[in-house]
């Protein structure tokens, strides 16, 4: 196993609804050489006027914004503090659908993205993302 920070503590800001808020392609997490990961998304602060803040943590094969899916089965809608799990499987035989989303198996790249939808005004979210990941190949390392 072997331990990762995607994020370390960011507080990101947005002013409107619908705002997208993306992690910069410099700080993208290249698991190339990794099978299966679980990343630990941990909010500390989230202020929001009305609406909800989601958070996502997705992969794609590439570095372009086309090929990003989300890991986790939704966004996950954040309202509290605490911590959130975030399972990614490439071995996954049955992924798991939920209102007609599939769970995507761990690519390459590894990203996470925050968007707004409802809020009216100002809001804020304070985390950071932990991820540890397994190789086969690098099991001995």
């Amino acid at each position: 196993m072997h331990s990762f920070v995607l994020q370390d503590w960011v507080t990101i800001r947005g002013s409107s609804s619908g705002q997208t808020i993306l992690q910069s392609s410099t700080d993208y997490l290249d698991l190339q050489d990794f099978e299966d990961a679980v990343a630990w998304v941990e909010v500390r602060e989230i202020t929001s006027a009305g609406g909800t803040i989601s958070l996502a943590v997705q992969s794609a094969p590439l570095k372009e914004n086309a090929f990003f899916t989300p890991n986790n089965v939704s966004p996950t809608s954040l309202t509290t503090v605490g911590v959130a799990v975030v399972p990614m499987v490439l071995n996954d035989l049955k992924p798991t659908n939920t209102n007609g989303v599939i769970a995507m198996p761990l690519s390459r790249w590894l990203r996470w993205l925050v968007a707004s939808a409802g809020t009216s005004g100002t809001w804020d979210i304070t985390f950071r993302v932990l991820v540890v990941a397994h190789s086969y190949s690098l099991a001995s390392a």
